[in-house]
């Protein structure tokens, strides 16, 4: 009999460590689910705002200045979009070479090349109202 009351016992706490186990499943399952219903309609958000194609223009153009030096700290983004993934962060008077310009929603973006330390060449965006330009030629 004291065998039968402690098998049960064991059982039950073995059910109750399950139950729980469960039910912190389930909050986490429901966490991730609200954070993926916000992603997706930040997601939808972008979607429409760039999908017209009305205010999307882009006009390249042959620049007479090619190396200009950049007086403030600047992001130098992935693509000419606010979402855009950052690639580095300039720092005061950092060389840059410009390569072309674009208006997208009337904003003026310029992609620009630079040389890393490495020697390599890391091309990139920067939106026109981050900078201020001084024209070295």
């Amino acid at each position: 009999m004291k065998l039968f009351i402690i098998l049960i016992t064991i059982m039950f706490v073995i059910i109750l460590y399950l139950l729980n186990k469960i039910e912190k499943q389930k909050i986490k399952i429901l966490y991730i689910s609200k954070q993926n219903h916000l992603l997706l309609k930040k997601i939808d958000n972008t979607k429409n705002i760039y999908n017209n194609t009305k205010n999307l223009e882009f006009k390249p153009t042959l620049l007479n200045i090619k190396n200009v030096c950049i007086k403030n700290t600047t992001t130098i983004k992935l693509a000419p979009f606010d979402f855009s993934p950052k690639l580095l962060e300039l720092s005061e008077n950092s060389s840059v070479d410009i390569i072309s310009k674009i208006y997208i929603m009337n904003i003026l973006w310029y992609e620009v090349s630079i040389n890393n330390q490495n020697g390599n060449k890391i091309n990139g965006w920067v939106k026109d109202c981050n900078t201020n330009f001084v024209y070295t030629k």
